[in-house]
């Protein structure tokens, strides 16, 4: 009886599953092309395979990158630096000359106190706190310490940061929806089992059919790819356990 050369494809790594499946798509196209052309089911598993390779290459190559990353670190870099200017014009006032920038000085840096930590926040959890601070400023006797230091360029500065990373944020979260993503992982799953299945059924058509030649060349192409990367697979197990105290 008439068999595969047994190896676990699934061990291999991605870039090593890649050529051995272009290899075998390129071998059966070689070897079969009369059975291509006659037999639908080889057709259809070897197309199944064949088409399912760049597609993986592509995700395993070039992982997606989220393009919003960037905006969003510069428009919370932006956000900070306001915060951070709030604080700093806030400190000046701690030993002003009159009497009711100092009261308005001890208001503020009582609500600051709760608030400074802000920019070491996480960014998920910044845009909220940054709401809390501000709808703080607009209550007494905050708001009324805010006109008499000067500082409401530097409350506006802070709410005009939060607000453009909050449509920043909301921008990647629409756009994430409306793309799908890639599971590599499943598409590798499908791949290998596309592989498995092609290989069965090669291997079932040689007993099938023993006096047809091609189906024989068939089955000995696939097995002399089979072997090679099982040899590859044992290198790799042998050379871990050499590496082994």
């Amino acid at each position: 009886m008439k068999t595969l050369h047994v190896y676990n494809v699934a061990r291999l790594q991605q870039m090593e599953l890649i050529p051995m499946l272009r290899e075998t798509v390129s071998d059966t196209e070689k070897k079969a092309a009369v059975l291509l052309g006659t037999d639908a089911p080889l057709k259809r598993y070897l197309h199944n395979v064949k088409d399912g390779i760049d597609p993986f290459e592509v995700v395993t190559r070039n992982p997606q990158k989220d393009p919003y990353t960037q905006v969003l670190n510069e428009k919370d870099r932006l956000r900070d630096v306001a915060v951070s200017r709030f604080g700093r014009k806030l400190q000046y006032y701690e030993y002003s000359e009159k009497e009711a920038e100092r009261k308005a000085f001890d208001a503020l840096d009582a609500l600051w106190a709760h608030h400074r930590s802000l920019p070491r926040l996480n960014v998920k959890k910044q845009t909220g706190a940054t709401d809390n601070f501000l709808n703080d400023l607009t209550k007494e006797p905050y708001a009324s310490a805010i006109a008499t230091l000067g500082m409401q360029p530097e409350v506006d500065a802070v709410r005009a940061t939060n607000d453009d990373y909050r449509a920043a944020a909301a921008d990647r979260r629409a756009t994430t929806a409306e793309q799908p993503v890639a599971d590599i992982k499943a598409m590798r799953r499908t791949l290998v089992a596309d592989y498995t299945a092609l290989c069965n059924y090669i291997v079932t058509m040689a007993n099938a059919y023993p006096d047809d030649a091609a189906w024989d060349e068939l089955l000995t192409a696939i097995n002399v790819i089979r072997k090679r990367y099982a040899d590859l697979l044992a290198r790799r197990a042998g050379a871990k356990k050499d590496e082994q105290p």
